[in-house]
């Protein structure tokens, strides 16, 4: 049985951003009680403001094979030297993180088609997604979106919105 790609990338999506809250849960590194997500607007500023620093993240994710994740205190795999990732690498990466508002880093797994940009983490995960198409529900209003999810009966939902190209903003929750 042949598995489209979109359903690919909604479970890498969904089962990634899930790692990401498992893996920070088992670091024991506890949400702040007063944190806000940023609002979609903030996080599309933030893109357009960036942009350059944006791409040059995309790229340094999609040449650094074998390389599935970089946060501000992990990656996968745990040591990627191996791999000819130096930890002044690491570094460059840590430093756009801080430049772009990424609280949880960078990831994508096997060939790379998507990357996720993780800008927080509460109970659910929003940021940015370099894809080929929404893995999810394209929404025009993210934040709309969530409201609307927010209070219904739906334990698991992916949205995105469109910023240009192949970026959108991903709002992902759920089991």
């Amino acid at each position: 049985m042949k598995v489209s790609s979109h359903s690919v990338l909604a479970r890498w999506l969904v089962g990634g951003a899930l790692f990401a809250v498992m893996a920070l849960a088992c670091a024991g590194i506890p949400a702040a009680p007063d944190k806000r997500h940023p609002t979609g607007q903030e996080l599309v500023d933030v893109f357009y403001t960036h942009q350059e620093e944006f791409k040059t993240l995309h790229l340094m994710a999609l040449e650094d094979e074998g390389l599935e994740w970089v946060s501000p205190v992990h990656t996968l795999p745990e040591d990627p030297e191996p791999l000819g990732i130096t930890p002044q690498r690491v570094a460059e990466y840590r430093a756009l993180f801080q430049e772009l508002g990424l609280e949880k880093g960078v990831y994508s797994f096997d060939d790379k088609t998507s990357l996720t940009f993780i800008a927080s983490e509460l109970s659910w995960v929003k940021g940015y997604l370099y894809a080929d198409r929404c893995p999810g529900t394209l929404v025009e209003d993210i934040d709309q979106a969530w409201n609307e999810y927010s209070t219904s009966e739906t334990t698991s939902y992916a949205f995105c919105q469109l910023i240009e190209g192949n970026w959108y903003l991903f709002l992902s929750s759920g089991d």
